[in-house]
């Protein structure tokens, strides 16, 4: 078994993130920014061929919104704070 990562930026909606870093600032105020992404485990019985890759990026990400979908997570120098699944 072979579990694939895919993460997509930014993870929330302009007005979802708004209200997070509303909430945050209400706790503390050493955060200036907050970054968020999606992460999709897929798993599979082997390795993915490079052109499986390439149409799970297809399907995965949104054509109608500017959305970067990549294979790696943000920069190892920031602090991250994983939520979910609901």
């Amino acid at each position: 078994m072979v579990i694939e990562r895919f993460y997509k930026s930014p993870g929330l909606l302009a007005g979802q993130l708004t209200n997070k870093i509303q909430a945050v600032a209400q706790i503390t105020d050493l955060v200036d920014s907050i970054e968020t992404e999606l992460c999709y485990y897929i798993e599979s019985t082997s390795k993915l061929e490079e052109n499986e890759k390439n149409l799970l990026l297809w399907i995965l990400k949104s054509p109608l919104q500017g959305q970067i979908l990549k294979h790696s997570c943000l920069p190892e120098n920031h602090l991250i704070i994983e939520i979910g699944p609901r």
